[in-house]
């Protein structure tokens, strides 16, 4: 009785092993890393967001092929050196799996197809995929035995890929971000070259002997690699923790013209009356306080830990050539208002020692200038004003109406303790030029110069600049 011999077992074809091979090729498992394009969207709490989520998986799919066309050009680049290596010479190309041409051809159809998803997806996506091209292509061309460029150019591959995620969903990017993320990057390069220089070091140099060492480890000391990396944590943790990243809801690091003393309060920036009103019944025990430009002296537009409204957002304004008075918003400054009124001949009765104040921040700090002696400060010339109470209801106060006169002047100057203002009337100058006229007069000595300020406390200006010359 014969018996029929069991079929031989299927083989894999060849095409199978030749896609098996090119997806080793592409290394999937360095797709992790392109996990970064989320954080943005993470950042800003809009991850779960339809519209930003789809986005972002599609900015992490179009890094997963642009990286994957890297790694095969990089592999294509150091075939030879990979062959001799003990490790990376069972790197498929380097085994002799994948030709190095067929290799070229998949990188290009990642490429293309990558560029073209992150084009469609976002402009601004496909040039930042663009950039981590050309800097991985250099990288890997060029640029990767060269000490610290190299470090620097694998930092910026993980900042493209945070940036990324951001600019595919239209997420705007703060310079908190860019410093987080950047300072992050070298903190993770930088770490990743000291493991390798540190394992170097411990094993004697016999892995550098075998070849198994990258080149541009031996521009590098442990010290200096330790100081990058310590420097880079600590900004990125410093300024994480300063950042909005870890304010909730709106808030903000504010502080004055000094940029010293620095507080966290909540701020919203209304753009109608109606918002102003709501916000401030709804405001905390701690109250609110309107901010301008941020040019006030000391923490007078900060109020921490209460609700800072940004005034900005309201800056309308209205010229009345006939009455030569402007109504404006609080929040319009100073030199839009300018660059409005001087063509039309006129000027501003009282400007600062800067332009860029708001009208609200000008009445509120009831701000001065050279010819204080003579037009006197800036709410002199304010007509009326509304402003919106701690209850949230609208007043109207002016100068020259008895039932609210008291309240107007503890408004002008009162640093918005008395209301938030929300619009204001004031008078102009009219003038037939926009140049001055300046008058130099020379001073014997000091005694002389008073005598002529004293001489000259009816003049439009007082002097904006003095100098004395001592004769030997």
């Amino acid at each position: 009785m014969t018996s029929t011999p069991p079929a031989p077992a299927e083989q894999p074809t060849n095409e199978r092993s030749a896609v098996r091979a090119i997806v080793a090729a592409m290394r999937p498992r360095q797709w992790t890393k392109n996990v970064l394009v989320f954080a943005a969207p993470l950042a800003a709490g809009e991850l779960l967001n339809a519209d930003v989520f789809l986005p972002s998986v599609g900015a992490f799919v179009a890094f997963c092929l642009i990286s994957s066309a890297t790694y095969l050009v990089n592999d294509v680049r150091d075939v030879e050196s990979d062959r001799a290596h003990p490790v990376k010479c069972s790197r498929p190309i380097a085994a002799g799996e994948v030709s190095t041409t067929k290799a070229l051809i998949v990188a290009a159809v990642l490429a293309v197809l990558a560029l073209a998803l992150a084009f469609t997806i976002s402009p601004a996506l496909g040039g930042v995929l663009v950039a981590y091209a050309v800097f991985t292509g250099a990288y890997s061309l060029f640029l990767k035995n060269e000490p610290v460029i190299e470090l620097v150019l694998l930092a910026m591959g993980f900042l493209l890929r945070a940036i990324a995620g951001g600019v595919a969903s239209g997420l705007p990017i703060s310079e908190w971000f860019l410093i987080v993320a950047g300072f992050g990057s070298l903190f993770m390069a930088a770490g990743k070259r000291y493991g390798e220089l540190d394992r170097l070091v411990r094993d004697g140099g016999s892995s550098e002997q075998s070849g198994v060492v990258r080149a541009s480890l031996r521009g590098y000391t442990l010290g200096y690699l330790r100081f990058v990396w310590g420097v880079a944590a600590a900004v990125t943790i410093t300024a994480y923790c300063e950042s909005p990243l870890m304010a909730t809801d709106n808030d903000r690091l504010l502080t004055g013209w000094g940029r010293t003393a620095p507080s966290r309060a909540t701020v919203r920036s209304p753009s109608t009356y109606d918002e102003v009103a709501e916000a401030i019944q709804e405001a905390g025990p701690r109250g609110v306080l309107a901010r301008g430009l941020g040019r006030s002296y000391g923490d007078a537009a900060q109020s921490g830990g209460a609700t800072v409204f940004d005034m900005t957002g309201l800056h309308r304004f209205e010229l009345d050539i006939d009455s030569g008075t402007v109504t404006a918003d609080a929040g319009a400054s100073i030199d839009e208002i300018l660059r409005a009124i001087v063509p039309a001949g006129f000027f501003v009765p009282v400007t600062a020692g800067t332009r860029f104040v708001t009208v609200g921040g000008a009445i509120a700090a009831d701000i001065h200038g050279k010819n204080h002696h003579v037009e006197g400060s800036f709410g002199s010339h304010v007509v009326s004003m509304l402003v919106v109470d701690g209850t949230g209801h609208e007043l109207v106060l002016s100068p020259t109406d008895s039932t609210t006169k008291d309240m107007f002047w503890a408004t002008v100057g009162g640093m918005g303790l008395t209301g938030v203002i929300v619009e204001a009337t004031f008078r102009l100058l009219a003038i037939e030029t926009s140049s001055m006229s300046v008058d130099t007069v020379r001073c014997h000595d000091l005694d002389d110069v008073m005598a002529r300020m004293i001489e000259g406390d009816d003049g439009v200006c007082s002097p904006g600049v003095i100098t004395l010359a001592v004769s030997s």
